[in-house]
């Protein structure tokens, strides 16, 4: 993730402190924050993500196309 989209979503302050001192976001921390949208367990991740992405393809182009997602 390029230095202004992390600032764009976890804030310029936090991005900053964390672009700069190159530590990791734990995955808890990155939900409170509005990085991520959900945790789940690795052994269930393809499968998560599989589901997100056809429940996506299902949408309008146009409902995709206004929202950013390409």
């Amino acid at each position: 993730m390029a230095a202004s989209a992390v600032q764009e979503v976890i804030g310029t302050v936090r991005g900053r402190y964390f672009i700069l001192t190159r530590q990791e976001l734990d995955a808890d921390t990155a939900r409170e924050w509005g990085a991520v949208n959900e945790i789940v367990p690795t052994d269930t991740l393809l499968a998560r993500a599989r589901e997100i992405a056809e429940g996506l393809a299902k949408l309008p182009r146009l409902t995709t196309r206004y929202t950013g997602s390409r």
